[in-house]
């Protein structure tokens, strides 16, 4: 009987799992509060603090992909 090791179609280990949904979570917050602070008037704390959360994702992600190319 022939084993084979794993392969590079094999699922992601669970941490990248939960780093990734905490990823896109972050980026849909992000976007939401954009969207409400650009249709309501008076509201720009909320596309700030919506651009603010953008920016924290894009560097979270980023930092996650440096760590996976590196490994």
């Amino acid at each position: 009987m022939r084993t084979t090791s794993p392969g590079p179609l094999d699922a992601a280990p669970r941490h990248l799992e939960v780093g990734m949904a905490l990823f896109l979570f972050i980026v849909l917050i992000a976007v939401v509060f954009g969207f409400v602070g650009v249709l309501v008037k008076g509201m720009l704390w909320l596309l700030v603090i919506g651009a603010v959360l953008f920016i924290l994702a894009l560097v979270f992600g980023g930092m996650r992909l440096g760590k996976r190319s590196r490994s």
